[in-house]
């Protein structure tokens, strides 16, 4: 199982960075691939939550295994090809948030390139993320 962890600053409260993070209709933004949300059960900051991502004709069955806003929100997700967990955690940090991903996954595919995105926090300033799978 490979263990994936990336951290960013964010120039937005931990509120605001939480509210992003679970906009599924704004995944794609920073989530590489991704063409669409299906099958939302339920509210998706509530434990039990569960949705599809969609990459194309790939999909990835998700749950919401932990959701604590605006601090922690940890998911399980796969397919044939990728499943594992997230595990997100929002702290403040100055005016803004430090946001720590770490994926822990199992995979038939290599692990992701290193991609860079470019994401709005709907003030009008943008944040370059960089997406490292190392």
């Amino acid at each position: 199982m490979g263990v994936h962890r990336l951290s960013i600053i964010i120039d937005a409260p931990a509120d605001a960075v939480f509210a992003l993070w679970i906009d599924l209709d704004r995944m794609g933004e920073w989530v590489g691939g991704v063409t669409g949300v299906a099958d939302v059960t339920g509210p998706v900051d509530r434990a039990g939550t569960t949705y599809t991502v969609l990459f194309g004709r790939m999909r990835s069955p998700t749950t919401v295994l932990e959701a604590d806003r605006p601090r922690h929100f940890r998911t399980r997700f796969g397919n044939p090809i990728l499943k594992g967990e997230s595990d997100v955690t929002f702290e403040p940090n100055g005016a803004g948030t430090l946001l720590t991903q770490e994926f822990r996954t199992a995979a038939l595919a290599p692990a992701p390139e290193p991609h860079q995105h470019h994401v709005s926090m709907g003030n009008g300033r943008k944040r370059k993320v960089r997406r490292n799978g190392h």
